[in-house]
């Protein structure tokens, strides 16, 4: 086979784990190992992936650098694969792309840090306001709303947006 792919991975797959989606684009490398000159082309069976360099010309013994891009807003939560063709007239092969996507994760912590449920105030009435924090642990960010079910309850940050690991503090403030 003329027609070979160099990744860092592996020949066959890239990966890109949920703890990598800081870097969202990976590289590879297509080799023309014969003696003449081969043009390529690339396809892709999904739309959450871009390709920097769809098509080329290789002379004999040249090699091409092509970077795939993961749009993260259009990765679907969960395991994806996506299979990228890499076709010319003296060969083709394929290359999986796999990428993970957790879903976002909520916990709601208190200001020591540990993760509650409620939050009582008793008969403690001096003080009418607490504070609970709101962290997304998944790696991706998060839209939330706070919804309360009484109309005596005031809330700061009700609603807001989350970026992966980031805590934001509620004041919660009895009316």
């Amino acid at each position: 086979m003329r027609l070979g792919i160099i990744s860092k991975d592996n020949p066959s797959s890239i990966n890109f784990y949920a703890s990598n989606f800081d870097n969202l684009s990976r590289q590879f490398n297509i080799r023309n190992n014969g003696i003449v000159a081969l043009n390529y082309q690339i396809s892709k069976t999904v739309d959450w992936l871009t390709i920097n360099n769809t098509e080329g010309m290789l002379q004999a013994g040249a090699m091409s650098s092509v970077v795939i891009t993961i749009d993260i807003n259009k990765l679907p939560v969960g395991n994806n694969t996506a299979m990228l063709s890499i076709n010319s007239e003296y060969g083709n092969k394929q290359l999986a792309v796999k990428a993970n996507k957790l879903a976002p994760e909520l916990v709601i912590l208190n200001d020591a840090g540990n993760e509650i449920s409620e939050i009582d105030y008793a008969s403690n009435f001096d003080n009418l306001s607490r504070s609970f924090n709101i962290k997304n642990n998944g790696v991706v960010g998060v839209d939330y709303q706070i919804t309360k079910s009484v109309d005596w309850l005031t809330l700061s940050n009700e609603s807001g947006t989350l970026k992966s690991k980031e805590t934001k503090a509620v004041v919660m403030t009895i009316d």
